[in-house]
């Protein structure tokens, strides 16, 4: 979005395929490659251009969503994971589907009943290695200041870089990937039809974190004043 000259081919193709290949460890960080849709028209040769590539990266996003259908590291799942008890992902999947406002809405349930640790109070947390209250504010903190500086030099161009278009967008992003680990931990490690959401963990939002704290950032000219 930055340099001034037109965005080479070679170019397009290699930040995609960087972050495709970057969301291979947990596949439902999916969602980030819709960053890529913000760039704009003017950094391709042509509005042609600029929607070939914008299919190009659609693409990509479906085969990396799509992934974890393949035979490889996801496989021992698609029955369930037998790490947790009373799990069936075809079991829950008609339980979802016999009743979508009631147990398909459970995931958000979970999410919106315990979205303080989630987004806050365990995000230092790392899998079995437990929680540090202070690192959870130290993070916190860290982003308060770091996230401004994705703005910086904003007024160069003669506009804001946080429209509200864009704020929308990037807590879409970073909902979206969030939404997709609630419905596959429900799917694969939650009981049958239960109210509880099973797996989920805290640092499952630390990736993307970021985009939500940009999402609800102060407007510039208050970010300009302190």
């Amino acid at each position: 979005m930055d340099q001034p000259e037109k965005m080479r081919p070679l170019q397009a193709m290699t930040v995609t395929a960087v972050m495709a290949f970057g969301t291979l460890a947990k596949p439902l960080y999916s969602p980030v490659l819709m960053l890529l849709l913000l760039i704009p028209n003017r950094s391709f040769s042509g509005k042609r251009a600029a929607w070939v590539f914008r299919a190009f990266v659609l693409v990509m996003f479906i085969w990396c969503v799509v992934s974890v259908l393949l035979p490889g590291a996801y496989e021992t799942t698609w029955t369930g994971d037998d790490r947790f008890e009373d799990v069936s992902t075809p079991g829950q999947l008609a339980a979802i589907l016999a009743d979508p406002f009631g147990v398909g809405l459970t995931p958000l349930r979970a999410l919106w009943k315990d979205q303080v640790y989630y987004l806050r109070n365990g995000i230092a947390q790392w899998a079995y290695l437990g929680n540090n209250g202070f690192l959870n504010r130290l993070w916190l903190w860290l982003l308060l200041i770091v996230c401004p500086l994705c703005t910086t030099g904003e007024k160069r161009r003669g506009t804001a870089l946080l429209t509200p278009w864009r704020r929308i967008f990037l807590g879409g992003i970073a909902l979206g990937a969030e939404l997709l680990f609630a419905y596959a931990l429900y799917l694969t490690s939650s009981p049958v039809g239960g109210t509880e959401l099973m797996g989920m963990q805290s640092r499952y939002f630390i990736p993307v974190w970021s985009l939500m704290a940009l999402a609800i950032m102060w407007p510039e000219i208050i970010r300009k004043r302190m």
